[in-house]
């Protein structure tokens, strides 16, 4: 942070040297109180709700106002132990060490506030002030001083005071400032707060304790300023006259430097890890530049020096949203980590005091975020089911395997009906495509054999087995009853057939020689050019089929074949026998 925007600012330090006198006490070297408590006395004989000796390796909490004088920790110069706060380089009166304290203190309550000071290079008493800041729910500041302590040059000096806080509550700073010298050095130490702790400040503090590895901060103010308060000497406003999202956005008015605006706490991000950052900004007073550049910065204390870290700029357009967006990593070690938004700096050789309308313009600001980088760039899905409880994810968990189930149930169903369906439907064209090939059998038989009246052939599977005993005993006499019959119809057939041959010998044999020959005129062939025909089956044979397989027969014979002579040589024109 440049110098030149820390120098002093008239409007508090007057304010501050106004509340000098309601301070209820002054406390002297000898720590005896030279005024009486305003307040109600505290009793101290309790555990504190608040303590620090600073006998840690690193600073905890604690900041430089103004962020130009530098903390260290003195390991020589301890008040009971080795070890106190020390406060150099100081340039304003009311530089020195800060400490944010909103866990420790209830609203309309009475507190008290002990420690020690001390100014070691002072040539003569000097008071050193120790002043609370109260910040109420619309962001409206009040001082209140604890006390004004009167330190004698290179001793410890003791002081003990007690305030009452404001009905209306949100943010306590606790800090110490010299308006005697502006640059005198001092150290404070063994700092101790009495009281009434808030209801829920233990889990509070736990709570707190948790944050360090906070995954992301989201702030809309839809729902208040969300702790967003005033750096510097500025107003902030929730206003719904201006939105990049939502119904409101918050406005910094009344600015008096550049670094003034909106800035948050955001203690509890991760440190060592990579966050993102954004944050949407709009100006529009018709009197500014066209354009302007806008910085969103981390403030950090860090082993009691102050650093101010640049995380984006942009140029806003007057009238247009524009996002300020960048990534950056807290170092370890680092403490009251703060988020901002001001406009930017002035050069390194500008005069004092010499910012334009532009440089001190009102802004609105919507949608800041900081989030963790590995989260970001995880799908969103992902996130919510890390957020969730185990009993929650179990019950989701549970819910889709359910789910899975009764779908699995449910195709089950559906195809096993279809499947009936289709075997139904296969035994139906079955069915009806043997009906079709029995009644186009039926059809061509009908002109070669006399319509016989069709019976329905029972099904082999539906017969007794006292029937098919019957029917095999039928069928071995059928054998028997074929070649009788086969034996005298030869025959009655033998005497007219010779009596046939023997009266027309002639013609038989003209018939012969006028026949062509087969195979090309060759009939020495393997069969002596005899013709093969099909012997028929007789009625019987055609109804035993019929009745046991369901099936109609029929025969292809040659008509022409009935006729035919037994003896090969008569269907052989070349053959050396005449006949009789």
């Amino acid at each position: 942070m440049k110098r030149t925007r820390l120098s002093l600012l008239l409007g508090l330090a007057s304010s501050i040297a106004l509340s000098a006198v309601s301070f209820p006490a002054v406390v002297n070297a000898e720590g005896e109180e030279d005024a009486a408590a305003a307040v109600p006395a505290v009793d101290i004989s309790g555990e504190p709700i608040y303590s620090d000796d600073f006998e840690s390796d690193v600073i905890k909490g604690w900041s430089s106002l103004g962020g130009v004088a530098e903390m260290t920790l003195d390991t020589t110069d301890g008040h009971e132990s080795s070890t106190s706060l020390k406060i150099t380089g100081r340039e304003v009166s009311w530089h020195g060490p800060s400490v944010l304290l909103d866990s420790c203190f209830e609203e309309e309550e009475s507190y008290r506030i002990t420690g020690w000071v001390k100014v070691p290079d002072a040539k003569e008493d000097t008071v050193v002030n120790c002043t609370l800041r109260f910040s109420d729910s619309v962001n409206v500041d009040s001082y209140v001083g604890v006390a004004n302590i009167v330190a004698k040059p290179g001793e410890w000096t003791y002081f003990d005071g007690t305030v009452e806080t404001p009905e209306d509550l949100s943010s306590t700073l606790l800090y110490f400032e010299c308006q005697q010298d502006a640059t005198v050095d001092f150290s404070i130490d063994d700092i101790k707060i009495y009281g009434k702790a808030p209801e829920g400040a233990a889990a509070a503090e736990e709570d707190n304790s948790k944050k360090a590895g906070v995954e992301k901060y989201e702030f809309d103010f839809e729902n208040g300023f969300e702790e967003w308060v005033s750096r510097g000497d500025t107003r902030l406003i929730r206003t719904d006259e201006k939105q990049n999202s939502g119904n409101y956005s918050m406005l910094s008015t009344n600015r008096t430097r550049c670094w003034n605006g909106p800035s948050v706490s955001i203690d509890g991000i991760a440190r060592d890890v990579e966050y993102n950052y954004e944050a949407s900004v709009l100006y529009t007073d018709k009197k500014a530049d066209d354009t302007h550049t806008f910085l969103l910065e981390c403030q950090y204390s860090y082993n009691g020096t102050e650093n101010y870290s640049r995380i984006a700029d942009a140029e806003v357009t007057k009238g247009e949203w524009t996002k300020l967006a960048g990534s950056f990593t807290v170092p370890e070690g680092a403490t009251h980590v703060m988020l901002y938004v001001q406009t930017a700096n002035l050069p390194e050789d500008a005069p004092e005091n010499s910012e334009t309308l532009t440089d001190l313009v009102s802004f609105y600001v919507d949608d800041i975020k900081a989030v963790r980088s590995d989260i970001a760039n995880t799908p969103e899905i992902i996130n919510t089911i890390k957020t969730m409880d185990s009993t929650t994810l179990l019950l989701i968990i549970a819910g889709v395997i359910g789910l899975i189930i009764l779908l699995v149930v449910i195709i089950r169903v559906i195809f096993a009906g279809s499947n009936s369906d289709d075997e139904e439907s296969t035994a139906s064209d079955k069915s009806e495509g043997i009906n079709d090939v029995m009644n186009s059998l039926e059809s061509e038989n009908s002109g070669k054999k006399a319509p016989e009246e069709k019976k329905e052939a029972p099904k082999p599977e539906d017969k007794k087995p006292t029937e098919k005993k019957a029917e095999k005993e039928e069928e071995d006499k059928k054998p028997e009853e074929t070649v009788s019959l086969k034996k005298e119809e030869t025959a009655e057939k033998k005497p007219a057939e010779e009596s046939k041959s023997e009266n027309k010998p002639a013609e038989n044999k003209k018939q012969n020689e006028n026949k062509p020959a087969s195979n090309g005129g060759n009939n020495n062939n393997n069969n002596g050019g005899k013709k093969k025909h099909k012997k028929s089956k007789n009625s019987k044979e055609e109804s035993r089929e019929k009745e046991v397989f369901g099936i109609e027969t029929f025969s292809y014979d040659d008509p022409d074949a009935a006729t035919a002579a037994d003896d090969d040589s008569a269907h052989n024109p070349d053959s050396p026998f005449d006949g009789f």
